[in-house]
């Protein structure tokens, strides 16, 4: 059975770097706008790991026994929820104004850092 530690590890670093990086301050309209470039690219970054990560473990899932096949299970569904999760908020950071840009960039680094647990107790559970 294959394991998934190297592609969550490597989702796991983008996402610290996502949290203490920024952009340049040019204003405010231009900072929004460039904050908001850089954190949907890294959204979509982690998306596509997460994304072919769960694709591995659908494959995983249909080759393991019963009993891989229950542990895979349980980690396919906790990435997909990730998953759902960040794509809520890739939705909700496009739709986003600079006045309530300052709020949702709190939540988004919040979740980041909950999705950076959820993957580290997986990761742990290997």
């Amino acid at each position: 059975m294959k394991t998934f530690s190297g592609n969550i590890a490597l989702v796991a670093a983008v996402i610290m770097l996502f949290v203490i990086t920024g952009c340049a301050d040019n204003g405010e309209a231009e900072r929004f706008e460039q904050e908001r470039a850089v954190y949907e690219d890294r959204i979509n970054e982690i998306i596509a790991a997460i994304d072919n990560e769960i694709n591995e473990l659908r494959d995983e899932i249909e080759e393991g026994t019963e009993e891989e096949r229950e542990e895979l299970y349980e980690r396919h569904e906790t990435l997909q929820e990730v998953r759902n999760d960040l794509d809520d908020y890739l939705h909700e950071l496009r739709r986003t104004t600079a006045d309530e840009w300052d709020n949702l960039r709190g939540e988004i680094d919040q979740a980041m850092e909950d999705v950076e647990n959820t993957l580290q107790e997986l990761i742990a559970r290997l």
